[in-house]
């Protein structure tokens, strides 16, 4: 009997002892004690903790990583894959971190550190990384590899970075900062610009002047890939576009974490004139968004600006055309559905700033924008895109953009086109921060003005093409440079046609923009001679993508015909046509239809 009351307690103790550690591995060790403690972290993620000191005080700290690879004796510490380190916020210099020469190995990849560091009076930010060095290192931690400890993510329940007071008394001066003083990108002395922590997709910008040789100090943290331009900023001269400064691998240093980190600090000294700073990231590793370990400043992704201490500020400030200059020429507040153009004539070299709002999108496709097209030779000067527009405010598709041209004698035209929605006076998708600026605009810059309208021309400024002209006369003894048909902006269900002669063997440039798939069409266009004989066509082969819907196709090329009498023509059916497109538009709309024009 006494046997069995002893079994029976062994099993009860024994149960006991089951539950309990199988309640420790459920509930992980219990939370460390500290002034600052960050633990029970998992895998792909970014701690912050941001204090303030008022005097200097010395702290005790207790880290605890892992390393990228499984430690072994006989060969060097590898890499960490998890650690932690404190940034000084004022001058953004690592104060302390871990790193493989101050570790201590337990396990096959668990790494500790335990010192002590004094830290001045200030503001800083302690910060934990568990995303690993690369994001193929991060998947490798497959299930299996997790349970049986063959993997550096198998150590998240011990991760930890704890911050403790050595002070006697323990009466710390070490007060924690609010959230929203711990997001905010300290601005520091003589900051000029700074773009701010910058996510995936975005683009900054800011256009600035310099009245008298100055020299700024530059910070910027970003991405450096080998294939492509991945998160970088620079700086340009804003009309020749000559790049002055470029983090590249060149100008920059190791970051911190992900190898393709990298930070730039250098001065540049800037004569007069206008310049332009810019910071763009791709779709990947940024901000809030990191694939890999972050760099040691994870909010300064980006490009700041500062003045030296011995600039003077008065000299230097940000470029706004609007309000810099009356413009020349304004095609403004744009309503739905239109297109409007103004001629203009340049006497003799001048430089004009272009300001354009309207909405854009990233895939190429075009709803509002402007361009400016030379007269003689019916060339784009300038067009308006998504990769050199930043955002307008209101909505992710509205975009501004500001551009420095330089042009030479002669006659040109300001163009601006709106698509069915979301234009001046109806925001179907938010409204944009300058709403009155719905349009294009140019400002003259510099003392003179070469830039005039021309005033018999305003007749050209109607909307698009409503019915093309039928004249068996038009074209006859075609010259150089004239336009024989410009049938663009067709809707569904049209039909234009135009008779030209060319008195002697000409060459003719032939713009198209139509809907066709291998196996028919739907828009194009072609040319016939006089006896009805197809001299060109618009075919599948002979074309190209034009930006959306698959079936969008264009052609852009030059063909040669003898003198005689022709016929251009364009055809649409009832349905995918211009202010019927949807999310399916090309990159420009408005060029659905044809252009030719003789060139020789």
């Amino acid at each position: 009997m006494q046997n069995k009351k002893l079994v029976r307690l062994q099993l009860v103790v024994l149960a006991a002892l089951t539950v309990g550690v199988v309640a420790r591995v459920m509930i992980g060790p219990g939370s460390p004690e500290g002034l600052i403690v960050m633990s029970d972290l998992e895998s792909a993620e970014l701690t912050q903790t941001s204090f303030r000191l008022d005097r200097a005080e010395p702290f005790s700290i207790d880290a605890v990583g892992s390393l990228e690879e499984r430690f072994d004796a006989q060969r060097p510490v590898p890499a960490l894959a998890t650690y932690g380190w404190i940034l000084d916020r004022s001058t953004r210099d690592v104060v302390w971190k871990m790193d493989p020469t101050n570790v201590q190995v337990e396990g096959p990849t668990l790494a500790r550190t335990t010192t002590t560091l004094t830290l001045g009076p200030g503001d800083y930010d302690a910060y934990f990384t568990t995303y690993g060095n690369s994001k193929a290192s991060r998947e490798q931690g497959n299930v299996l590899k997790t349970l049986f400890g063959r993997h550096w993510t198998a150590d998240a329940g011990e991760w930890r970075l704890v911050l403790t007071t050595m002070l006697e008394d323990g009466e710390t001066g070490l007060v924690p900062l609010s959230d929203d003083e711990a997001r905010m990108w300290p601005l520091g002395e003589g900051q000029f610009w700074s773009t701010g922590s910058m996510e995936d997709h975005d683009k900054a910008e800011y256009v600035f002047r310099v009245d008298q040789p100055t020299t700024f100090r530059l910070y910027s943290v970003g991405e450096i890939c080998r294939r492509n331009e991945c998160d970088y900023g620079w700086i340009e001269e804003a009309f020749t576009r000559e790049r002055l400064w470029e983090l590249n691998e060149a100008a920059s240093a190791r970051a911190g974490g992900m190898l393709e980190n990298r930070v730039g600090r250098q001065e540049l000294a800037l004569t007069p004139g206008l310049y332009r700073a810019a910071f763009k990231t791709d779709g990947g590793h940024a901000y809030d968004d990191w694939i890999a370990n972050p760099p040691y400043d994870p909010p300064a992704w980006g490009l700041s600006l500062f003045l030296t201490e011995d600039a003077d500020p008065s000299v230097v400030g940000p470029y706004d055309p609007w309000k810099a200059a009356e413009p020349a020429l304004r095609i403004n507040r744009v309503a739905n559905d239109e297109h409007r153009q103004l001629k203009f004539a340049v006497s003799d070299t001048a430089r004009i700033v272009i300001h354009a709002a309207g909405e854009l999108r990233r895939s190429g496709n075009r709803y509002d924008y402007g361009w400016l097209q030379d007269d003689a030779s019916n060339e784009k000067v300038w067009e308006m895109s998504w990769e050199s527009s930043y955002p307008g405010g209101g909505h992710r598709g509205n975009r501004e953009e500001t551009a420095f041209v330089s042009l030479a004698p002669g006659t040109y035209s300001l163009n601006y086109q709106t698509d069915d929605s979301h234009a001046y006076g109806t925001w179907s998708n938010g409204r944009p921060e300058h709403p009155e600026r719905w349009g294009v605009a140019v400002f003259p810059f510099g003392e003179s003005t070469n830039v005039q309208l021309v005033e018999d021309a305003k007749a050209a400024t109607a909307a698009r093409v409503t019915r093309a002209p039928r004249s068996p006369t038009a074209g006859r003894g075609s010259t150089p440079g004239k336009v024989i048909l410009d049938a663009r902006g067709l809707g569904n269900d049209r039909s234009v046609e135009q008779r030209f002669t060319l008195d002697s063997a000409s060459r003719l440039r032939v713009v198209a923009v139509g809907e066709m798939s291998v196996s028919g069409r739907y828009d194009y266009g072609w040319l016939e001679s006089e006896s009805g004989t197809t001299v060109w066509e618009m075919t599948y082969p002979e074309t190209e993508p034009a930006g959306g819907d698959d079936r969008n196709r264009k052609f852009d090329g030059v063909i040669e015909l003898p003198a005689g009498t022709y016929v251009v023509r364009f055809v649409t059916d009832f349905s995918h046509a211009r202010g019927d497109f949807g999310e399916d538009a090309p990159a420009e709309p408005s060029a659905w239809g044809i252009l030719v024009q003789s060139i020789q």
